[in-house]
């Protein structure tokens, strides 16, 4: 009955209910009273459109298959997914972790590799990547994106 209550107006509507009724027994408590507070009863709430979007399910994410070093460039490539999703992106960063990152975004689905160009010489790379659909509602559309990969490096030539 409560699947995904964590997330939702629901939630936070019971334990809003729940810290009043803590209150009121602690107050009852310390006036020295023995009232019995009755715990409040969950009343079903209209839940809007804005909750349902944490309903999204995210993408299946792709994983880095080879890096390879050029001059002053690199090649990622990864495992090609079907399905659902829309695109790739991609951050790499000379901080593993990730300060000052750049991100490469490609649009196309059947697209397995991407060079990235004008990179600083004999420098380590680490490189990591994600899979994004579009989620469309009725007012407008929005990016939903898996999980990062697995970081890989890789020293530049």
């Amino acid at each position: 009955m409560y699947d995904n209550l964590r997330t939702s107006y629901l939630w936070q509507h019971v334990c809003q209910q729940d810290r009043v009724r803590r209150q009121q027994q602690k107050q009852s408590y310390l006036q020295g009273t023995k009232e019995e507070v009755k715990t409040p009863q969950i009343v079903p709430v209209q839940v809007s459109e804005t909750v349902k979007k944490t309903d999204i399910v995210k993408p299946k994410g792709t994983k880095i298959v080879k890096l390879k070093a050029g001059k002053k460039k690199i090649t990622v490539k990864w495992k090609k997914l079907g399905g659902d999703i829309a695109g790739y992106q991609i951050q790499y960063s000379l901080s593993s972790k990730f300060k000052k990152v750049k991100t490469v975004t490609v649009s196309n689905k059947k697209t397995v590799r991407k060079q990235i160009n004008k990179l600083k010489s004999k420098r380590k790379y680490y490189v990591k990547i994600r899979t994004y659909r579009i989620v469309n509602d009725k007012e407008n559309s929005t990016k939903s994106y898996s999980s990062w990969s697995k970081m890989r490096s890789v020293k530049v030539k």
